[in-house]
């Protein structure tokens, strides 16, 4: 039978492989990867933290799946990550997959909303089939604020049902009270033929206070889809109004102010046949009296 050479029985190459996942299951959990300085490449040296330089270094040459780790877990160390923003932002450039999303997603999160080559990219990342993606995409680009509105309307008027909920959320996020953005909820509440993508922009205004925001609302609680019903209550009722205090929407108004003025036209039209009776019997009654 053949015999190993190797006393451990493994061949040095497997060995290898196993230290390098080790260490980057390691790096995850913040142990120290300073042991293995003969890993890291010459370019990852501006990084003087080993475990960022570790993920610099499985991000760029790693498998698909560490890759996207390691991006995540850059993203996550903000600030922290400084060193690694060319890296990032070549995998931005060059890699045609999901992996460029998450990269724009990291440096957002690591430098802020400066960097306006990046919005094309995270409206692009609405339309991944990733929801991790979608939703990471449109939390940063709510971060730009104003400058967001042309992307984000965009999605609104080219994307999938999909793409257009994510949409809502970013504009949700866009700030407090904006008034740009809640015009564009509203109409979208009003026009969107998906129950999905109107129950989004119900969430997406829930958290509003401005009188525009309220009167979307008010105007849900007579949508076709019972979800966007109840959603658009509770966010009002939240807010303070009570469902009594509900008003009714201007449709249902305009109904029960008809069905009140036929009611008092065939009263009128009964009284006035009564009348009519009641004269011609006091008319004829002495030509009949003996």
């Amino acid at each position: 039978m053949f015999k190993s050479p190797y006393r451990s029985g493994l061949h040095p190459a497997t060995l290898f492989r196993g230290v390098r996942l080790l260490a980057f299951r390691m790096t995850f959990i913040g142990v120290p990867v300073a042991l293995l300085p003969s890993m890291l490449p010459a370019q990852d040296d501006a990084c003087q933290v080993p475990s960022t330089a570790f993920l610099v270094h499985t991000a760029i040459n790693g498998a698909q799946n560490e890759r996207v780790r390691a991006v995540y877990e850059l993203g996550k160390k903000g600030e922290d990550a400084q060193c690694a923003l060319m890296a990032l932002r070549s995998l931005v450039n060059d890699d045609p997959g999901k992996l460029r999303y998450y990269s724009a997603v990291a440096i957002v999160k690591i430098e802020g909303p400066h960097d306006m080559s990046l919005l094309p990219v995270l409206q692009n990342g609405l339309t991944a089939h990733d929801g991790g993606v979608k939703y990471g995409c449109a939390i940063q680009l709510s971060k730009y604020g104003v400058a967001a509105l042309p992307y984000l309307q965009s999605a609104l008027k080219e994307g999938d049902g999909g793409t257009r909920a994510y949409a809502c959320l970013a504009l949700g996020e866009l700030g407090e009270n904006n008034d740009e953005a809640i015009t564009i909820l509203s109409a979208v509440l009003a026009e969107d033929p998906s129950d999905n993508v109107r129950l989004a922009a119900v969430k997406a205004l829930a958290h509003k206070t401005t009188t525009q925001a309220k009167t979307a609302l008010l105007a849900a609680t007579n949508d076709p889809n019972e979800q966007v019903r109840r959603t658009s209550e509770r966010a009002l009722q939240s807010a303070g109004l009570q469902a009594r205090e509900i008003p009714f929407p201007s449709g249902r108004v305009a109904l029960l102010l008809a069905s009140l003025l036929i009611v008092l036209l065939i009263m009128g039209l009964r009284m006035r046949k009564q009348i009519r009776n009641q004269d011609r019997a006091s008319r004829s009654g002495p030509e009949h009296s003996p």
